[in-house]
Formats: structure tokens, sequence, C-alpha cells
């Protein structure tokens, strides 16, 4: 990730799960982000944060979800990076 870029995280889970949570952490491994959700929240099984890295470096995000239904578990993630603005002639 890029030092000052606006990027826009997106999680989805299976609407079934009972729990969903994101961190998201930085080169040295410190947590940067934490967001936690549970079933029969507003939002549900969609995390969604907007995220302005301080460094340009590697970041680890780690989606995760439980379910005891069941034992394979789908989800989505999705990491937008919204362009630069282009200069005005």
């Amino acid at each position: 990730m890029q030092a000052g870029t606006v990027y826009q995280f997106f999680f989805i889970g299976d609407p079934t799960s009972k729990l969903y949570e994101v961190r998201m952490y930085d080169f040295n491994e410190r947590q940067v982000v934490y967001k936690r959700h549970q079933w029969g929240d507003i939002d549900g099984s969609v995390i969604s944060y907007t995220y302005v890295p301080q460094f340009s470096e590697y970041h680890m995000i780690k989606p995760v979800q439980v379910n005891k239904q069941k034992k394979k578990l789908c989800g989505y993630v999705m990491l937008m990076k919204k362009p630069e603005p282009t200069a005005r002639k």
C-alpha cells in the first residue's frame, strides 16, 4: 500500500455466520484496523472501512467468520484504491 493513498476495504461473509471480523496489520505486524460484526447487527455480514496508510509498505489482512453449521464457508474480499485526482488544464 502507498502512503497517503485512500483505500476502501470490503468483506462480505456468509449471511448464516454468527461472527465476522477483519484485522489489518502493518509491515511490523502491528494491528492498525479491527472491525467486528455479529449476526443480527445492522450491517450484518458486511464489513467496510476506509484506510489511509502512513507508510508505503506491505499490509496483512485477516478476515474471519464463525459458523458452526458449515465447514466450507464462502466470502468476498475487495480492496479498492481511490484514483489520484487529475490535473486540470
